[in-house]
């Protein structure tokens, strides 16, 4: 990953490389698997047509290879005779290749591409590695990057060989997604615990159906980092059906749904939803709109791949080759001076690969520590304007009040089945009780026999409880404490001492408006821990949305005593 790379150890002498560190700039990263769909095709086979690939590329960036290089071994390209340089080393079952190519605009900046193929089991394995890099004390600044031009051979790849993720192919155009059709294998994919790359949902707008996004040009922008999907207007509600309403995109909107999704589990900020109304009125036109989740998803794609380390970098591969040379050579005779020169030369380039390294996840975090602080911003706005609208609801509902207060314990008949809850919620307690997407989940798989006091118990919180958190007061407190007594239930703090809830992990936290909040208070009734007789409804007020935060129930968390 730095120019002095190519160049014979003769020639460096006592040169110092901190002198001439530079500074770097990750551009993309891809990796995957080759040509799954053929499993019956031979891997010499697999690797000889996609060593083919890049070589022509290769070729076409004006880089001589060697007979040495199309057979597969290693080799060196000096830069001469007009040449670029290059390097391909072969070990046992893996070859990679980096090309250094200098920029036709800035001096001393430099373009690197970097290939490998790990062949040493089926299936075949692929990464592809881009960076740029210019000395430290140079006076130009390095390129912002927003949408990463991806070199040509990706997508002869991803067209001719076959680039996955899991087992699903990268795509250059939008796999379209119809619910009358390919809805099932759709729906595989996006809960394929295997998948590693973001989906990027946009589906078709109802009155134009088609999307208001270039599915195209994302889905050839995107190819190896993300899959992008067109889907019909039917497919959100069959969506809906499956997931949940937090989970859908439909009517133009775009989604990015993130590997490991789990609708229970997961809450909806993960997921990031666009909706239509936003991407008309997208700063700067829809362009930018693309550009940004271009630029979004390439920067998340390089920091997973990154924190996974299922990349390579070029000089780990020299660092291998040299040990080899040299046990090689100590089996034979001593070894000899060049290779021992070599070798050194190799742990400092080595050394300063891993100070580059530093200095990108530095930059990356400063850049990341703006985003959040933007993120935060942004936020409070959206609090902000939550809490506005949830006054305004309140006044338009005040007239009918009275009449709500006198019948809302009589409104209707209680499902008989917790798994009812979600919608239940969301008919009768929209802006009065959020739950945590665990709790529905402990709410589906509950054994608690009493159903209907569950339901009464989250009315109580949804009424009287936050009726007293609004307007506290004798009056307010004494009928929440006498609904209380009636159902037969106590309300309390979930542990006696501060920091408590510490110790069990995340059991007692939820992540609520981007920050972990503790579940500090509980309803309970009974002490058995025998799941069907013991309720517990674990939860928090939230003073700036004057919500109710339901985290977890009917059943206990875990404690000392469990």
């Amino acid at each position: 990953m730095t120019t002095e790379v190519l160049t014979p150890p003769s020639q460096l002498g006592s040169v110092s490389f901190q002198k001439y560190r530079p500074v770097i700039r990750r551009i993309f990263d891809i990796e995957g698997t080759l040509a799954i769909h053929r499993q019956n095709a031979p891997v010499e086979m697999v690797v000889r047509q996609s060593r083919q690939i890049f070589i022509d590329w290769l070729k076409q960036k004006n880089v001589y290879i060697s007979h040495d290089g199309f057979s597969g071994k290693s080799f060196v390209s000096q830069p001469h005779f007009g040449y670029k340089p290059a390097e391909g080393i072969a070990l046992e079952g893996q070859w990679a290749v980096q090309l250094i190519d200098d920029d036709k605009q800035v001096p001393e900046r430099k373009w690197m591409t970097e290939f490998y193929l790990d062949y040493r089991q089926w299936p075949v394995r692929c990464c592809i590695r881009q960076t740029v890099s210019q000395p430290q004390n140079s006076t130009f600044e390095l390129p912002e990057v927003t949408v990463p031009k991806l070199p040509h051979f990706v997508r002869t790849l991803c067209d001719e060989i076959g680039l996955y993720d899991s087992t699903h192919g990268f795509l250059p155009e939008p796999w379209e997604v119809e619910a009358s059709s390919n809805f099932e294998e759709f729906y595989r994919v996006l809960l394929d615990s295997n998948r590693t790359r973001p989906i990027l949902a946009v589906a078709k707008s109802k009155q134009e159906q088609a999307p208001l996004l270039n599915a195209s040009w994302l889905a050839e922008h995107m190819l190896g980092i993300a899959h992008v999907l067109v889907l019909d207007s039917s497919c959100g509600w069959e969506l809906e059906k499956r997931l949940g309403k937090d989970f859908t995109v439909y009517d133009g909107a775009v989604r990015t749904y993130q590997p490991s999704l789990s609708a229970l589990d997961d809450e909806p900020y993960q997921h990031p939803l666009i909706l239509s109304r936003k991407i008309q009125n997208w700063e700067g036109g829809t362009k930018a709109l693309e550009e940004f989740l271009a630029s979004r998803l390439t920067k998340s794609c390089s920091y997973a791949l990154a924190k996974s380390n299922r990349l390579y970098a070029f000089s780990d591969f020299r660092n291998q080759q040299l040990e080899q040379q040299s046990v090689e050579e100590a089996a034979t005779s001593e070894p000899s001076e060049s290779v021992a020169s070599e070798r050194l030369q190799s742990l400092e380039r080595q050394a300063l690969t891993l100070k580059e390294e530093r200095n990108y996840y530095e930059q990356e975090a400063l850049g990341l520590e703006t985003e959040r602080n933007q993120t935060t911003k942004l936020m409070d706005a959206l609090k902000a304007e939550n809490i506005s609208l949830l006054s305004s609801v309140r006044e338009l509902t005040s007239e009918n009040q009275q009449l709500i207060q006198s019948v809302h314990h009589q409104v209707e008949e209680y499902p008989s089945s917790l798994g009812e809850l979600q919608a239940w919620a969301g008919k009768h307690w929209q802006g009065k009780l959020h739950f945590a997407n665990r709790a529905y989940r402990g709410a589906k798989s509950a054994y608690y026999e009493d159903v209907e006091l569950v339901y009464k118990a989250l009315d109580l919180l949804a009424n009287e409880y936050r009726d007293m958190r609004l307007n506290p007061g004798t009056q307010a407190f004494e009928d929440y404490q006498g609904r209380l007594l009636t159902l037969g239930l106590e309300d309390q703090d979930v542990f006696s001492s501060e920091g408590s809830a510490g110790s069990f992990g995340d059991e007692y936290y939820i992540d609520w408006q981007g920050q972990r909040s503790q579940l500090s208070q509980h309803l309970k009734k009974g002490n058995s821990h025998e799941q069907r007789y013991c309720l517990r409804v674990y939860y928090f007020w939230c003073n700036e949305t004057e919500m109710v935060v339901i985290g977890w129930l009917p059943s206990h968390l875990k404690n000392r005593a469990t």
